[in-house]
């Protein structure tokens, strides 16, 4: 119902007795005033004093108020001031003396709300249920106010649980649902709810209406009431998974997992189950499973990982179909109904998430965000598991193992041209030959390692293409902030770093940053091998949780190399390196001066930095990481998924943007064989002839040659996470097959019994 038109005023608006109603000074007669403090004799007396009590009972207070910087005039009658506090017995005497139920308090001079909305309200505090329900059955209309709020959305807004659920038992005699509220202007109940802040995440989940939309609000609005709608929701309605996932996206799901991975782990279990078997006579879904590895492939992989958890299929299907007619089932059932893989056997439960296209750049994004990272047990839910594993394997570990390759032979070249470069040094010194300018120029362009220089630059080179090319994919998905990570930026740093040799070759610190460099980066392999990342993962995480130890372990060096530099401050001595150097050898390796006749105050501070720092800083900094370390062990197989899923993160933004469907993976594997038996010869040849080596054309040959093979290391047209992500296709579903869950219970019950006989068989 529209607002109705402005009132008539009243001959006796306002009066001399002031009350307080909605925090607003009011003005009005001794029956409003009885009204309001729900005095039944006073009303009943003032409305007998009157000359007429129908027009008593229609006479208003007023009040001011200040509305958009603007002052306003309200006004309304006692029947309003009776509703808003619960007065039952008021508002009876007041119908009985021919109130009108739908009389409204007006706002400059129109028709705000009615007494329903009044009685819901109830200046803020939300309604009372008898009042409410004695309205109802007075049959007042549920219509809108001048805000266009139904009564359903003032319930909402003042978090009044009872009366919303006593209004949507109404709403449903009249087949109303909160689809009907609609409208661009004015939030939904719920929504407004959330925003309003008076309702609790259990009180939302439990007063919201069982309908999908009502899912939708909290996905955007409030995710963290999302496990307890669906466990009403599931309890009280017959819905299946196929059902509930008809309305989610994978951007819901990244929206929920950035705010509350807890909510996105509970709606993939409810859009997961047994998928639907189209023909469960001739071809069933397995009850066993062979889990040995399935070719060369998987043998191999199982070398440095443990065995599969699930056996994994991303499939543009999320039913067991079968070919009645032709008595087929698709090509990839075979995987798992075959049983001469062999043992072992294992009784299996096979499941299906409903939600399409969960393998995607902006649900990678918001598993592997920062605000993530503190509860990592949402790694532990199976569609997530599958969806890291199934990415990992079938794409990203193609490429991590070609930068890892690329990484060991940059450091052998390294090698080989440094002992190549101090044999000839060698052979000069031992010679004791001096050649003048001329073998100095030529023993300089002997010592430069030219190859090795220029492969780690072109590397580089090729490593800020691919850093742009994540920064490309992370504004593609409208996510470019998520770029700024600090392990992003240290990647653009290592990245820039070797390419300064192209500048300058000849200078010590970078070149010995980039040894050290390519060092480490042999230890990205464990990406693909977790048996030896579980190993060290735990190692490289300490260093993120001794950031508090090592800060007071370089305040305390600080402060005894300050105080040793103090000391000796009237010698010759500096403070790099000899005071450094002396105080790094006291106090780190407890050394004593060899003669103690040195400063009596330089030997105790001497012997009171060994006690304080040797003895107490460093002990506790070693208890510390002990205590770190197990910690670590104790948390390293969800770590461990992290740290693949970032790597799958990485791929899929830049899968987004290059082209991934030039060629096929066997024609991609031809073109990696052969670029780098080029590369190779165009190395080899420079390792021979090296006077007079034009550096900006191997600089360059090595740059266009890793290019190539890093683009084609990225060719998997077939992949559908590349396909979706370039052209419009049938949407595909994470399948996942797992070891049976045992019944916990039986298995309990089972134990108690033979507990039981025994101590049966005791007594006799």
């Amino acid at each position: 119902m529209e607002p109705r038109s402005e009132p008539s005023r009243s001959p006796n608006a306002g009066g001399h007795r002031e009350f307080l109603w909605n925090g607003r000074t009011c003005r009005g007669t001794e029956l409003h005033r009885a009204a309001i403090e729900g005095d039944v004799v006073a009303a009943k007396q003032a409305l007998d004093a009157a000359a007429s009590s129908s027009i008593a009972v229609q006479d208003r207070f007023t009040y001011e108020t200040i509305f958009q910087s603007k002052v306003q005039e309200g006004s309304g009658n006692a029947i309003h001031l009776a509703a808003s506090r619960g007065h039952v017995e008021v508002v009876k005497l007041l119908l009985e003396r021919k109130a009108d139920l739908n009389a409204s308090v007006t706002r400059d001079g129109k028709n705000h709300y009615d007494v329903l909305h009044a009685a819901m309200f109830a200046e803020g505090r939300g309604g009372f249920l008898n009042m409410v329900e004695y309205l109802f059955e007075a049959k007042a209309a549920m219509s809108k106010n001048l805000d266009g709020k139904y009564p359903l959305h003032v319930a909402f807004q003042t978090g009044n649980v009872p009366v919303i659920k006593l209004l949507r038992q109404y709403l449903a005699l009249d087949g109303v649902t909160e689809s009907d509220y609609k409208d661009p202007k004015v939030p939904l109940p719920l929504r407004m709810g959330i925003m309003a802040g008076k309702m609790s995440e259990d009180q939302l989940a439990d007063a919201a209406e069982l309908m999908t939309q009502s899912l939708c609000v909290f996905i955007h609005d409030c995710p963290q009431c999302i496990p307890a709608f669906l466990n009403r929701y599931f309890d009280e309605k017959d819905i299946g998974p196929a059902e509930l996932a008809r309305n989610l996206t994978r951007l819901d799901i990244a929206e929920v997992l950035r705010e509350s991975p807890e909510a996105a782990c509970a709606l993939l279990d409810r859009a997961t189950g047994e998928p639907d078997c189209e023909s469960k006579g001739w071809h069933p879904l397995p009850s066993r499973v062979s889990f040995a590895p399935r070719d060369a492939r998987d043998h191999c992989r199982l070398l440095a990982n443990p065995p599969p958890e699930n056996l994994i299929a991303y499939e543009n299907s999320s039913s067991w179909q079968f070919d009645g007619r032709k008595f087929e089932a698709p090509a990839w059932h075979t995987n798992w109904t075959d049983r001469s893989f062999g043992r072992p056997f294992i009784d299996a439960d096979i499941g299906v998430c409903h939600v399409p296209d969960i393998i995607c750049a902006e649900v990678f994004s918001a598993l592997c965000c920062d605000a993530n990272s503190d509860d990592l047990s949402f790694y532990e839910n199976d569609v997530i598991y599958s969806a890291i594993e199934h990415t990992y394997w079938h794409g990203c570990a193609r490429v991590d193992l070609t930068q890892v390759m690329f990484s060991f032979w940059g450091l052998c070249l390294i090698l080989f041209e440094t002992y190549l470069m101090h044999d000839i040094r060698t052979q000069d010194f031992d010679s004791g030959s001096s050649h003048g300018v001329e073998d100095e120029a030529s023993s300089s362009a002997s010592g430069r390692l030219l190859v090795s220089i220029n492969f780690v630059a072109a590397k580089g080179a090729v490593d800020i293409v691919q850093e742009v090319v994540q920064l490309a994919g992370c504004w593609f998905i409208g996510r470019k902030k998520d770029y700024l990570r600090l392990d992003n930026l240290t990647d653009m740093f290592f990245a820039c770093m070797p390419m300064y040799l192209f500048i300058d070759p000849g200078s010590r610190v970078v070149m010995l940053a980039t040894i050290f460099l390519y060092w480490s980066r042999l230890l990205e392999c464990f990406t693909s091998a977790e048996l030896i990342g579980r190993e060290l993962l735990p190692i490289r995480n300490l260093a993120r949780g001794l950031k508090p130890t090592l800060s007071v372990t370089a305040v305390a060096f600080g402060a005894f190399t300050h105080a040793f530099y103090s000391l000796r401050g009237q010698g010759k001595e500096k403070f790099w390196p000899d005071t450094f150097f002396s105080s790094f050898s006291t106090l780190i390796t407890a050394a004593l001066p060899a003669k103690p006749n040195i400063d009596w105050l330089e030997l105790l501070t001497v012997y009171a930095s060994i006690l304080f720092f040797t003895v107490f800083i460093l002990n506790i900094f070693i208890g510390v990481i002990s205590e770190m370390y197990i910690v670590e062990k104790e948390n390293v197989r969800l770590n461990f998924r992290q740290l693949r899923a970032g790597s799958c993160l990485q791929y899929l933004l830049r899968a987004r943007i290059m082209p991934c469907r030039l060629c096929s993976k066997v024609t991609s594997f031809i073109v990696i064989i052969i670029t780098t038996m080029v590369a190779v010869a165009v190395q080899g040849f420079y390792l021979v002839v090296r006077e007079g080596a034009d550096q900006t054309w191997i600089g360059g040959s090595l740059f266009f040659c890793q290019l190539i093979i890093v683009l084609a290391s990225y060719q998997n047209p077939s992949a559908a996470w590349v396909v979706n992500a370039h052209s419009l296709q049938d949407n595909c579903f994470v399948w996942f097959c797992k070891k049976k869950k045992i019944n916990e219970e039986g298995e309990v019950v089972k134990s108690v019994r033979e507990l039981l006989g025994k101590v049966e068989g005791l007594k006799l």
